[in-house]
């Protein structure tokens, strides 16, 4: 069951590395009085050892064991992941084993349009949300939660004039390259 207050709550946090996002994330969550123990889905950030682990699956599997081992010894109120497709199923399904009492929350950054393999990992989660309104509409049992945005970015930034009439900052999978490429093309013209 989810409460409302998260003062002297245990926290365990997976999440890919995107940029500082896990930080600013953890520290939120320590501000709202919760102890919180962060893990990242790669046991590295740097994109080309982790392209490299992913063609070794036993280095992948000792990465996730010893967090495994590593929780085993601890209790934690809530589970909360950051897109679990991201992570192999064996490790969520450890993962639900080991904190079988904790409440396990996932969060989908990404539509179930670009990882269609990550509704099968909804089983492990007792309570799912996605910023995607349309996997919401589809799919009964998820909720819906826009993306969030950090406080900071925007704090003392004064005004300036825009280089550029449109921007995008993102990562070109599926059909997102070829979408950018019509707009591209669309406001050339």
């Amino acid at each position: 069951m989810l409460e409302k207050s998260l003062e002297g709550k245990n926290i365990l946090f997976f999440s890919w590395p995107f940029y500082e996002y896990p930080e600013k994330i953890k520290n939120q969550l320590e501000k709202m009085g919760a102890t919180v123990m962060y893990y990242s889905s790669a046991p590295t950030d740097n994109f080309l050892k982790v392209r490299f682990l992913e063609r070794f699956e036993g280095l992948k599997k000792r990465y996730f064991n010893k967090i495994l081992n590593d929780i085993s010894k601890c209790s934690y109120d809530y589970v909360f992941m950051i897109n679990a497709a991201i992570f192999p199923e064996y490790f969520l399904q450890e993962l639900s084993e080991v904190c079988k009492k904790s409440c396990k929350l996932l969060y989908s950054w990404d539509s179930l349009a670009v990882y269609p393999t990550a509704q099968t990992m909804h089983k492990y989660f007792d309570y799912i949300y996605s910023f995607d309104s349309d996997d919401v509409k589809n799919i009964e049992y998820m909720q819906f939660l826009p993306l969030f945005y950090c406080d900071e970015l925007y704090e003392g930034r004064k005004r300036k004039e825009f280089k550029y009439d449109f921007s995008f900052i993102g990562f070109g999978h599926t059909e997102r390259y070829s979408f950018i490429q019509n707009i591209k093309n669309y406001a050339d013209k």
